[in-house]
């Protein structure tokens, strides 16, 4: 490579310890070296991130531009000597004059400018419109392709679904297809190769005991039956062998695992090798059960029964689901080409090998390929220069629209181009939306030396004493119970957080352990969130200038606290940040009651609202009534959209009371999303109110509140003051019910093979099943290290 290439780089950046300075100060540097803004692309995952970076940018630029010092300051900070004050004002001149060409956002967002560039080769209408993923629209999408899914294809649907729920019986057929296809659907686009789901020599290409030897069920039962009568054990002892046996004769596909089934079975799991030596003991309460010979070779047999056949109805159901998928991503692909509606996710399918709307055409930069899309011609740019951040969070979708192009840059010989990533594996939180955070090492492995490595560690954001604590807590993970996998991928990771010189000293770190009403000796979440209402009180954060958050996992325990709270610190403004929260204010109440009832005339539930509130003398003024007023806020909507109408109405009810400064926090809230949902050509009444019950507040700045949101929602936030409720709540160990896995090759973390598991003690019997299930359970511990992690690590002065 030439002495004056640029080299690729990752970072692996602890928390608060300049993430968003390292990625800025590379696009200064390349910037520096003369390469084109609109040849670099800088990618993150939120508008506000992006807001941050590019801030970022200017604002470096500016402080350099202004004297000689900060220009050399910053050239010692990108490595490029030389560098003036007149260059760096030309620098920022050049940056600011080509914003409008620069590819500097989120992913979504570059993603849908490739699809605008390549709408007709990509099988999409060229005027598409993007919702957003799980948002109001692309469900009600959902709903009419499940609906034109059973009409068109009743017959394949319906075998589809029997087999997908092959032993079970007890549910609406849509009911299960809406499920199935709610939880599998991110899979088969990563895998959709029918051959790779519940597929027996995939799965076991060596053939696995419980499901190759011959059985003999009848001959094992009668034979357990005849030695039962004549054991000598005790009577209660005997029945329940007795009740275990008839069951495990009988079990098929469709019969329940009921008690009688799982006593037994979970002895017969910790005595399994034992059993196959042909010895072994089963303790029922305090009477010794010995299996010898003969005997235990028939226990053996019935138990292999059980794990037969549930392995068998899950490889059937595995089966069954893809093919449900499969019939429902050909309905949706048709609806989303005639109609013209993806979601960001859709997007990204849109850009791999793997989707089928397309045939496979990925992104390139090398010409001449029938099955790559050749961006430079359409971009009019080339790009050269990749910027990723927080790619610890990044999915296999994103990562697979991207690949093609990354592999490019790196094997790239001339050392013009290159890749910068960074990312922290600590604070990978969004497992459960598809993040593969081993992503981060797998890119190092497969590029080798070919990636210059460097790690931060000095934090900018917290006090000794948090830093001290976090080095104790996240240090010492050899020590706990959690899985060894989990402990070795985060100590590959971890290194001891040292304070950034200038961080104030003054602080703390402390666990109160809540009293517990009632005599109980576990505090119950009221006694959590009511010490958390006496330590405020004793604080008095807001009138100290202290920004106060309170992190709980769960928008509904974030609830729970809000109104304990607001019951008990009247005298402090306690702001709900996450899903549905502006729901909460009674402006917004009233102003999707005006929704509620144009939809539904009947309604008088919403009609007595709006009757009783300051809206009721508007109405007079304008003359309208519970008939008339339903058809001209109709009207409005299709005239101006849901944002405007909603303004308005939100003007006149301003005119009639005036607003709170919460009332208008959440009134400006309500209209960001409408804004959001018009962006998505919604027009139903009813999509709009679901939009707003799933409508997450994103970055509700409310300094002089106490801030109450989910871990997820506080990821890149600081704040003086953080307390944290809920630690006692969740396992770290295992997973909470793992129903399906999606296997992985261990070191590329491509997915080989999908299954649908059967009930846990009976997949952990197999051995390569079992490994999955550790890997599901290593995954989230993993991921609740990070969580706390994130949480920890957002104070700034107490804890």
């Amino acid at each position: 490579m030439p002495a004056n290439a640029i080299g690729h780089e990752a970072i692996s950046a602890s928390a608060g310890s300049g993430k968003t300075f390292e990625l800025a100060h590379r696009y200064i540097g390349l910037l520096a070296r003369g390469v084109a803004p609109e040849s670099i692309v800088a990618l993150t995952f939120s508008r506000k991130a992006a807001g941050e970076i590019s801030d970022s940018i200017v604002r470096y630029l500016c402080d350099a531009a202004s004297t000689e010092v900060e220009a050399q300051h910053l050239a010692q900070r990108i490595r490029t000597p030389g560098i003036s004050q007149a260059h760096c004002l030309s620098l920022l001149r050049t940056f600011i004059e080509r914003l409008h060409l620069i590819h500097l956002g989120t992913l979504d967002s570059f993603t849908a400018g490739i699809l605008r560039s390549f709408p007709f080769e990509l099988g999409i209408p060229p005027g598409f419109q993007l919702m957003e993923s799980g948002g109001a629209v692309a469900l009600e999408m959902q709903q009419q392709v499940m609906e034109q899914m059973s009409l068109r294809s009743r017959n394949a649907v319906g075998q589809a679904i029997r087999q997908a729920s092959y032993g079970r019986s007890n549910k609406r057929v849509e009911e299960i297809a809406g499920e199935f296809v709610s939880e599998h659907q991110p899979w088969i686009r990563v895998l959709p190769e029918a051959g790779r789901w519940g597929t027996r020599s995939v799965i076991w290409p060596h053939g696995t005991p419980w499901l190759d030897a011959p059985l003999d069920v009848e001959t094992a039962a009668d034979a357990l039956e005849g030695f039962l009568s004549t054991a000598g054990w005790t009577i209660a002892a005997t029945e329940k062998w007795m009740e275990f046996v008839a069951a495990a004769r009988r079990y098929g596909p469709y019969s329940r695992w009921d008690r009688r089934i799982d006593f037994i079975f979970k002895k017969l799991v910790d005595c399994r090798d034992a059993l196959l030596l042909g010895t072994a003991e089963v303790k029922l309460n305090r009477t010794s059960c010995p299996l010898e010979g003969d005997v235990a070779r028939s226990v053996m047999t019935l138990m292999q029964h059980l794990v037969r056949t549930d392995l068998e109805t899950a490889l059937k159901r595995t089966q069954g689901i893809h093919r449900l998928l499969s019939i429902y991503e050909e309905q949706y692909d048709a609806a989303m080409r005639r109609e013209g509606r993806l979601s960001f996710i859709d997007a990204q399918y849109l850009l791999t090998e793997a989707n089928r709307v397309s045939g496979g055409a990925v992104l390139s930069r090398t010409q001449g390929s029938p099955t790559r899309l050749y961006i430079d011609y359409r971009l009019d740019a080339r790009l050269d220069h990749w910027l990723l951040d927080e790619f610890q969070d990044t999915s296999d979708l994103q990562w697979q629209a991207l690949e093609n192009l990354i592999d490019e840059v790196v094997q790239d010989a001339s050392g013009s181009r290159s890749l910068f990533y960074v990312g922290d594996v600590k604070q990978a939180i969004y497992g459960w939306r598809g993040g593969n955070p081993r992503l981060f090492q797998t890119l190092i492995e497969r590029y080798g030396d070919a990636i210059e490595q460097r790690s931060l560690k000095h934090s900018h954001r917290s006090c000794q004493a948090i830093i001290d604590t976090v080095n104790r807590v996240f240090g010492r993970t050899a020590e706990t119970d959690l899985p060894r996998a989990a402990v070795s991928l985060w100590e590959r990771f971890w290194e001891t957080h040292e304070c950034a010189a200038g961080v104030p000293q003054n602080g703390c770190a402390m666990v109160i352990e809540p009293s517990c009403d009632g005599g109980e000796r576990t505090p119950a979440p009221e006694d959590r969130h009511h010490t958390v209402a006496r330590l405020l009180q004793q604080l008095q954060p807001l009138a100290r200038g202290l920004s106060t958050a309170v992190l709980v996992r769960t928008n509904d325990q974030g609830r729970a606290v809000v109104d304990c709270l607001r019951t008990e610190c009247p005298q402090m403004t306690v702001v709900h940040e996450g899903v549905a929260a502006i729901k909460d204010n009674p402006v917004v109440a009233l102003l999707l009651s005006l929704v509620t009832f144009a939809a539904h005339p009947g309604d008088t539930l919403a009609w007595r609202h709006i009757q009783m509130s300051p809206l009721h003398g508007i109405l007079d003024q304008l003359h309208l009534d519970g008939v008339t007023l339903s058809t001209r806020i109709l009207k409005e909507v299709q005239s101006h959209g849901y944002q405007q109408t909603l303004r308005d109405w939100g003007a006149r009810l301003e005119r009639a009371a005036a607003l709170d400064a919460f009332g208008r926090i959440r009134l400006a809230q309500l209209l960001e999303a409408a804004g959001e949902f018009d962006s998505e050509g919604g027009m139903s009444c009813d999509e709009f109110l679901s939009h707003i019950d799933h409508f997450e507040l994103r970055d509700a700045a409310a300094d002089d509140a106490i801030r109450v949101m989910t871990v997820h929602q506080s990821k890149g936030l600081g704040f003086d003051v953080v307390i944290l409720p809920e630690l006692e709540r969740q396992s770290m160990t295992a997973a909470r019910n793992p129903k399906f896995v999606l296997a992985r090759d261990e070191r590329t973390q491509t997915p080989r093979w999908a299954l649908k598991l059967p009930r846990r003690a009976v997949a952990e019997c197999d051995e390569t099943v079992r490994a999955e299930i550790e890997r599901a359970d290593s995954n989230a511990s993993f991921e609740s290290l990070c969580v706390l992690y994130v949480a920890m690590t957002r104070a700034k002065k107490g804890l």
